[in-house]
């Protein structure tokens, strides 16, 4: 079987000249014409610094009958470095909604367990009914949390923190390690050791009390809660790995609030009477939003809301992401309509 070969930068250009993009002048001149060439190894360079595929991704909303449709490469590359911009924004908020999901989470199980009392999963579980939030990975089907899989999860949880505390360069557990023979760090040290998908997973073991507890912070309900947690542990993941994040289209659609109002979102009314809200970045954004102005109802979204706005051009507006409309964002972040909660009085402060 004849292995395939990896195409030169160049022929990759070539690729994109032939698919209709323009911008491309692969004619290398041995005359004096140096703004030419200077061009071609700008792009040969750009080619061979972002990746072949990573340019692709951002052309395919203009592919029309396997051509691209008004596009130049410097377009590309242009769209390619607006969302940059956006998962930056993006990312800047969601670290703040991890820390305070992560430093709740512990405030919680800390105040109710004590220190340690997170490593009994049998005190804060829920136990002996079926999760509708965790599914088996051999059926797929939703787990039932006997004693067994309570007892399985929190081995599991405590191998797996063990082998972060020893490898931690957090100062505070460095110190409580060098100082304790157990490595059963307090709840309040271990939640930062913790991924944003190691976090959610803890809060989907959680008794419905517990769950409550936290999703009422938020200002949402508990499967929505968890729908809004799945969705930016999501996009976190899309942000870190340079992933693309404009032209996301969610598989799994998180649960729809009224919060949002209907006018943010687009959406279709079937003949049926059944809506169906669109699954693209105007959701992930709005769910952002919710979230934060239960975090900090004063959170500046300009960086996040310029992001957005510097994606559109003549070819694609906000309802190409999403949006019911060109004035969405402003809905959605003007200071007419914003949502300000009283974060303080929620906490049971000691």
């Amino acid at each position: 079987m004849a292995h395939k070969k990896q195409l030169r930068y160049i022929d990759q250009l070539a690729l994109f000249k032939l698919r209709g993009i323009t911008g491309i002048n692969l004619n290398w001149s041995l005359q004096n014409t140096s703004r030419i060439n200077s061009e071609l190894e700008r792009q040969l360079r750009t080619i061979s610094t972002l990746g072949y595929y990573q340019l692709k991704g951002y052309a395919e909303p203009f592919m029309t009958n396997e051509k691209y449709v008004n596009l130049s490469f410097s377009d590309i590359v242009k769209r390619y470095y607006q969302d940059k911009r956006l998962r930056q924004a993006t990312l800047h908020a969601i670290e703040d909604i991890e820390a305070t999901l992560n430093t709740r989470i512990a405030y919680l199980l800390g105040k109710k367990y004590g220190a340690t009392g997170y490593l009994k999963f049998s005190n804060w579980c829920q136990l002996n009914s079926k999760n509708t939030f965790i599914k088996s990975r051999k059926n797929r089907k939703y787990t039932f949390m006997d004693k067994k899989f309570v007892m399985n999860a929190q081995n599991e949880f405590k191998k797996m923190l063990s082998k972060k505390v020893r490898k931690s360069s957090n100062l505070d557990v460095i110190n409580y390690r060098d100082n304790n023979r157990n490595m059963d760090i307090p709840i309040w040290l271990a939640v930062n050791e913790l991924t944003l998908g190691e976090s959610v997973y803890l809060y989907k073991l959680m008794n419905k009390s517990n769950k409550g507890y936290l999703a009422d912070l938020f200002n949402c309900s508990i499967d929505e809660f968890v729908s809004y947690l799945e969705c930016i542990n999501l996009v976190r993941n899309i942000c870190c790995h340079n992933g693309n994040l404009v032209d996301i289209k969610l598989v799994t659609k998180p649960k729809f609030s009224k919060k949002f109002k209907d006018k943010i979102i687009a959406y279709k009314k079937q003949s049926n009477g059944k809506i169906i809200y669109s699954n693209k970045l105007s959701f992930v954004v709005c769910i952002i939003k919710h979230l934060m102005d239960n975090v900090n109802p004063n959170y500046k979204f300009d960086n996040l809301m310029r992001a957005i706005n510097g994606l559109t051009n003549t070819q694609i507006s906000l309802e190409d992401y999403g949006f019911e409309s060109d004035s969405s964002l402003k809905i959605l972040f003007g200071k007419e309509n914003k949502t300000t909660y009283t974060c303080e009085a929620k906490f049971d402060l000691y």
